[in-house]
């Protein structure tokens, strides 16, 4: 499994968390200033210990659906 989360700043450097306002910036010309941090396989505790937002999505590397679904069961019995 490979765990992804982008991080939006504004041009102070500043984490923007405002879906609706990430939205309208990327739909402007100054959305052309906001930067994204993509986080891969998260090592800080603040990365791993991140709720789920309704607009994440999950990426998953397998050799075939049967280990996705075995994955999904493992996560269903913690």
């Amino acid at each position: 499994m490979v765990a992804i989360h982008i991080v939006f700043h504004d041009e102070n450097d500043n984490i923007i968390i405002d879906q609706n306002i990430i939205k309208e910036l990327l739909q402007t010309e100054e959305g052309e200033g906001i930067t994204r941090d993509v986080i891969i396989n998260p090592t800080k505790d603040a990365e791993k210990n991140r709720k789920v937002d309704s607009g994440d999505h999950l990426i998953v590397l397998a050799l075939n659906m049967k280990a996705v679904e075995n994955g999904v069961k493992n996560l269903k019995d913690l």
